[in-house]
């Protein structure tokens, strides 16, 4: 494992941090929208969703679908909703939910099936970009996982209102792009994004003290303390 392979655990608790609340993922974390819309009808019905948006209508399916094969614990419960899941609302679906949240309480291996989904279809988008453009440090790495994460990827309006550009691993992007992102949630005219400026400022504070390589012992995401080991 190399150095920034190392900082991958401390990264994603900064993550959780910010998304969740505590260093933890929170594997029973279940919600449900108002907006799901399934094939052959137009009606917006309630749709279930669970940690890092795993929703019906994207990877919770084929999640589910992968836990039964698993045959672990609750993956006969969950067998019958397989045929349901891709086309029709769960959201008031007591059981189903209930099984979910019992699931992530009480069985390993479907919480470490949620971390790899985590990787898979998350941090492993931000990882691609940073290395496609030659980035080498372990904060560099928190700050596109970041952005990845809340916006879907280093936002080209905010990369078009600085002069740096990701080529040939140059960490000076990464201040000017967390400095605009910064403006721009401070600024914003929803109120609900304007509150999250703290947020990039947590990464440009690391990146005035020089802490490049996340060597400190002790981190505060979001005012949750994080010990760096």
């Amino acid at each position: 494992m190399n150095n920034i392979e190392s900082k991958y655990p401390l990264i994603v608790k900064f993550l959780n941090c910010f998304e969740q609340g505590a260093p933890q993922f929170k594997h029973d974390a279940v919600d449900v929208l108002k907006d799901g819309v399934f094939p052959g009808s137009s009606a917006r019905v309630a749709q279930v969703t669970i940690s890092y948006g795993l929703t019906q209508n994207s990877h919770l399916p084929e999640f589910l679908a992968d836990y039964v094969a698993l045959k672990s614990k609750y993956s006969e419960a969950f067998r019958p909703y397989l045929s349901k899941i891709k086309v029709q609302g769960l959201g008031s679906d007591a059981k189903f939910i209930s099984l979910l949240k019992a699931a992530a309480r009480e069985d390993t291996k479907y919480t470490k099936l949620l971390e790899d989904y985590f990787y898979k279809y998350y941090f492993s988008r931000g990882l691609a970009w940073f290395t496609a453009n030659g980035f080498k440090t372990p904060l560099g790495l928190a700050i596109t996982e970041d952005s990845f994460l809340h916006s879907g990827g280093m936002l080209d309006f905010l990369r078009a209102k600085f002069p740096a550009v990701p080529k040939n691993g140059d960490e000076i992007y990464f201040k000017q792009y967390i400095t605009v992102r910064r403006d721009w949630l401070k600024n914003h005219s929803d109120h609900t994004l304007r509150k999250l400026w703290t947020r990039p400022q947590f990464y440009l504070d690391l990146v005035n003290k020089g802490d490049w390589n996340l060597s400190s012992g002790a981190y505060y995401p979001n005012s949750v303390k994080v010990l760096n080991v």
